[in-house]
């Protein structure tokens, strides 16, 4: 778990020939990392492929995300009610735009209103 016992696997994977540069196109790397101090898990994913005229495009992603423990449960409970909030007035928001194409019988008269248009 330290860089050279990285380096040291790269190299067997790469003496071994499972990696190779006529017929390796595409390398994957995927890990995951966590510190405990600030209770966090990072989950890391690089690639790289060798487009057909020989270049090495790279590409790397890294998403963080914390452990759910009890002590989250406060703000669990709020997310919970901020997504219940944001469902009902999108459920509102297509009954009206439903309730004006009945009356209307357009479609897009509902979205380009101003005011509906800004709550999109």
């Amino acid at each position: 778990s330290s860089p050279n016992a990285a380096r040291d696997m790269f190299a067997a994977i790469m003496d071994n020939g499972f990696v190779d540069n006529k017929a390796t196109r595409f390398v994957t790397v995927e890990y995951m990392t966590y510190t405990p101090f600030v209770n966090y898990f990072a989950a890391h994913k690089f690639y790289v492929e060798v487009a057909p005229g020989g270049a090495w495009l790279s590409e790397g992603v890294t998403k963080n995300f914390r452990v759910w423990t009890t002590n989250m449960a406060s703000k669990t409970v709020y997310d919970f009610f901020f997504l219940s909030f944001i469902l009902y007035y999108c459920v509102v928001f297509v009954r009206e735009w439903y309730n004006d194409y009945l009356t209307s019988r357009s479609i897009l008269k509902f979205i380009f209103d101003a005011w509906n248009f800004l709550e999109l």
